[in-house]
């Protein structure tokens, strides 16, 4: 099978699963710094994102607020990685009063691509260090609940630098 045909094949069965393929609009383009290499980028590697909501849960970092769950795949050279990525609380309470069921909220998240990059730059750039990130975040160095924070942070950090290169997180969006 050609690159082409196994990234289709790939492509078709996460539609098969429920996921939507998110398109890179301009708005994700609008925040980016080099909009056309941050389009080369993705033609270039043959980067996409799917995404599929999950559910509103309670956001566990952050007690009474609400965030809508939403189970992410990002192809990059045919090579998938997939996390969980958490909307704002503001955007979750938007959808809540403007759709009764959250698969309805599948049609409407138009700039999923645009918050995910944005948030995996953030993501990219976290203090490794656990007082750092306390400093740099306003969270308590003495709560194991920030420790936990910080430790998922680290991960996903991580996961992210498998799939993409220190250069390539200075194209996306902020």
């Amino acid at each position: 099978m050609t690159f082409m045909e196994k990234k289709e094949a790939r492509e078709n069965n996460l539609i098969k699963k429920g996921y939507t393929k998110a398109i890179f609009n301009d708005l994700f383009f609008e925040y980016c710094e080099k909009p056309e290499e941050m389009k080369s980028l993705i033609e270039e590697r043959a980067i996409s994102l799917f995404f599929k909501v999950d559910n509103v849960i309670s956001n566990k970092w952050k007690d009474g607020l609400k965030s809508l769950k939403i189970d992410i795949q990002i192809d990059v050279m045919n090579e998938g990685i997939g996390f969980d990525f958490f909307e704002s609380h503001v955007n979750t309470e938007k959808y809540e009063k403007r759709y009764k069921y959250p698969a309805e909220w599948q049609k409407v998240i138009d700039n999923i691509a645009y918050n995910v990059f944005a948030d995996m730059s953030n993501y990219a750039y976290q203090p490794k260090d656990f007082d750092d990130f306390c400093s740099e975040y306003g969270y308590n160095n003495d709560s194991i609940k920030d420790k936990e924070l910080f430790e998922e942070y680290i991960e996903h950090s991580e996961l992210l630098h498998l799939s993409f290169r220190d250069s390539d997180f200075e194209l996306f969006p902020r």
